[in-house]
């Protein structure tokens, strides 16, 4: 079954075609590869199927709906992951500390309704499924150190895990290697 599709995606910046008609399909399970030089759209791609930014024009389906346009935090409610090219971890925050604030939905209903509902048992959980995914990439011995006292690529690995623990169904890995 598909589970990701992109039909004729545009997007311009001015004068500058970022997406000119790009289209794709990925099934599943699957690991893919999006290849092409600096100033491709690659970003500007997973920006728009992540929910980051509308596209001009084109469509983006999972598993067969459209969710053209769909802000950031209804992908993610919906499964789909991201990273950045940049690092984007909370530095002054403990490694821990960042994935239970990634395993966190972000819109207001949620957020008041976790705050409300959540018993010990599944805040338990989640700092274990936390420190799995750290022992997973070796920074269970960082849990409770802050996330700006970490090399750059430990920096990566943090942010990456970050994602995981929502267990996303699309995983988009924007310049995972970078740095």
């Amino acid at each position: 079954m598909t589970r990701l599709v992109v039909r004729d995606l545009r997007k311009r910046y001015g004068g500058i075609a970022a997406l000119a008609g790009i289209a794709l399909e990925i099934e599943r399970p699957g690991i893919y590869g999006l290849i092409g030089p600096n100033g491709a759209g690659k970003t500007t791609l997973f920006d728009i199927i992540a929910g980051g930014i509308a596209p001009d024009s084109g469509e983006v389906l999972l598993d067969g709906r459209s969710v053209t346009g769909l802000p950031s935090h209804r992908m993610a409610a919906l499964g789909v992951a991201r990273t950045f090219q940049e690092c984007r971890i909370l530095l002054e925050e403990t490694c821990l500390d960042n994935l239970l604030f990634a395993a966190q939905r972000k819109d207001f209903i949620a957020t008041l309704g976790q705050f409300l509902s959540r018993s010990q048992a599944a805040r338990r959980a989640q700092r274990a499924e936390a420190m799995r995914l750290l022992q997973l990439v070796r920074l269970e011995e960082y849990a409770e150190v802050p996330a700006a006292n970490l090399s750059f690529g430990q920096r990566r690995l943090l942010e990456i895990v970050s994602t995981f623990i929502t267990a996303p169904s699309v995983f988009l890995l924007d310049e995972p290697a970078s740095g």
